[in-house]
Order: C-alpha cells, then structure tokens, then sequence
C-alpha cells in the first residue's frame, strides 16, 4: 500500500495563523507509517491543540478521529502517520488532515493507495545433495532484480523470455532417459505473472535435467577451484586464480560472472576429453588445469587438462573461456 500525500506542505486559515506543518515525505507504503513524521510548529504559544482525519466517501467527507487536547503547546512538535491514525485502519482512499491552535487551522490530504507487486516473486531452495537436509536458499523479485539469489538482474531478464510452463511438472507416462547427471535438486514458490508456483527439480533422468537445464540460472552450484594456467604450453610461465561459488569471489576476474555460467552450464560443466571428428586443426598452445571441487564433485584435471590442441579441445575451451583470461597474462 503506497500513501501519496496530495500536498507536502500546509495551507494556512488567515496570515496569522500560528500553525504550519508538513510531512516528510509525501509518497510511502503502509509499512512505512510507523516512521514517517507529521512536522507541526505553533508560532505562537497556544493553548489548545486538535487534529481531524477524515476520509472522502463519494462527493463527502465521513470523519475517521478526531483528537482534541488542551494545555500548553509550543515550538516544534512531531508525531508518526501510524500514531495519527492510532489503531484505525489505514484504508484505500483520499484523506484530509484538519489541525488546529486556537482559532487558527492548517490542512493536509493525501491518497493511500495499493502499491503494484512485482510480476515474479520467488522463493528458492537449491539441496547439493538431495538425499541430506542441507540446502541454500535464496529470493527473486522481478523486473528489479532484487533479492538474495546471485546475479539476479540477468537472471530476471532470462526469466521475462519464458512463460509459467517452464514450472510445469513431466506428464505423467513420459518415458524418459534413465541417466543422471547429478544428485542436486531445487524447489521454486512464489509467483510469476499472476499464476501461483510450487515446483520441483532434480536431476535424476533425462526429462527432469532438460527441465533443470531451462532454469539453471536459478539454481547456483558450489564451487572451490584453483585454476593453473600455460599460455605458452606447459613449459613456459604460467598464472593460477581461484574461484569461490555461489559467492563469487576469488582472484579470478568477473568471478560472480563466471559463478552463473558454471550454473547455467550445469553440474557436468567441468568434464573434460574430447574425441575429435573428421579433420582436426590447432588453436595455439595453452593449457589449462582446474583442482578443487565443483558441484559436490572433486575437479582434478592434472593428467586431462584444457588445450587448444584440435577442434574438439578447441570447442571445450570455448565453452569454459570465461573461465581462463588470458588477456591477464604476463
């Protein structure tokens, strides 16, 4: 629920008046009723004090409270929206704000209305392993890319390229392949253009990682990988950065960049040889080597490294380019 305050400051009754006030701000949700401050100031000492809410009901206004209090006031005063309306409901609809000192009034309105919720709002829960409890979870709201789930803009904008039956479930009967690419599993809630989700994806067959695959970007992978790196070949200088994920950190340059393609190319990014087809060619001398652990898995590629040695290796190294920046070498 936003509140647009029809007008910031005040318009006084006569030139003498000895109220003036504001609020200070003027366009804000429900939530924020208990922080936003009504600003009154008696420019001269008075001895009453009273305020009127009313809100309008077709060409009326029908009175919502009414406080009047008698003493001594003077100088600044302040008090929040929530305690204006002290315990009455913050309703839809255009308010007027009535104060007064002695014989002299000010007058405020301003409108509550409804603020539009994001069109995808969900909830994550990645488990490494789907047969232990432990799980990372993270929040999307969209087209903002707000939340916890990391690189969360791009994924807001992969997400506006699909429609809710990328949530659906496999029809019942489908036959399909029985391998497994890996023991990960996710749950997605919440909402995505208007249809309520509660989906569920796993791994454990060929329809369900083509699923998975489709939603990678929401579903992030641990990694801990040192990478080694010979843009001569193996006998010339080389340069090692490590990369820590979901986390994105390390030596590694664009390291949460790098954190979101290892999830959307999935837990078999890291396998590595090649079995080259037809005429092969040579892309230069680099090597690559990756240790560490990936997905649940260990990575060790010392004896089955990265090259550019024909075009299969080629391709594989293209694929994991962002992964070896040898622009960064010396």
């Amino acid at each position: 629920m936003t509140v647009l305050a029809g007008s910031a400051g005040a318009t006084q009754s006569t030139a003498s008046a000895r109220i003036s006030a504001h609020l200070t701000k003027t366009t804000f949700l429900d939530s924020e009723a208990a922080s936003i401050q009504l600003i009154y100031k008696f420019s001269r000492p008075s001895k009453s004090f009273s305020y009127q809410l009313s809100i309008k009901k077709g060409p009326k206004w029908q009175t919502v409270k009414s406080v009047t209090k008698k003493g001594s006031f003077m100088g600044s005063k302040s008090m929040t929206i929530k305690k204006v309306f002290a315990g009455k409901p913050l309703k839809l609809g255009s308010y007027r704000l009535k104060l007064s000192a002695n014989a002299n009034r000010v007058s405020l309105s301003f409108r509550v209305t409804r603020a539009v919720p994001s069109p995808i709002e969900l909830d994550i829960t990645v488990w490494p392993n789907r047969w232990n409890n432990q799980s990372d979870t993270y929040t999307l709201d969209c087209p903002g890319g707000a939340g916890t789930l990391p690189a969360a803009a791009p994924a807001c904008a992969e997400l506006s390229h699909l429609d809710v039956s990328v949530f659906a479930p496999v029809p019942g009967g489908t036959g399909c392949p029985q391998n497994m690419e890996g023991p990960q599993a996710a749950r997605v809630t919440g909402r995505f253009y208007g249809n309520s989700i509660d989906a569920s994806f796993s791994l454990h067959n060929g329809c369900e990682i083509e699923r998975w695959h489709k939603l990678s970007f929401l579903f992030p992978l641990d990694a801990a990988l040192s990478i080694t790196i010979w843009p001569n070949g193996e006998t010339g200088a080389h340069y090692v950065y490590t990369l820590r994920c979901p986390e994105g950190s390390g030596t590694l340059p664009a390291a949460a960049s790098a954190c979101a393609k290892l999830s959307r190319l999935g837990p078999s990014a890291l396998s590595t040889g090649c079995v080259p087809l037809g005429p092969s060619g040579h892309g230069g001398p680099e090597i690559a080597v990756l240790t560490g652990d990936f997905a649940g898995k260990s990575v060790d590629n010392l004896t089955d490294t990265y090259n550019r040695s024909n075009d299969c290796e080629i391709a594989l190294w293209n694929a994991h380019s962002f992964l070896f920046p040898l622009e960064s070498s010396s």
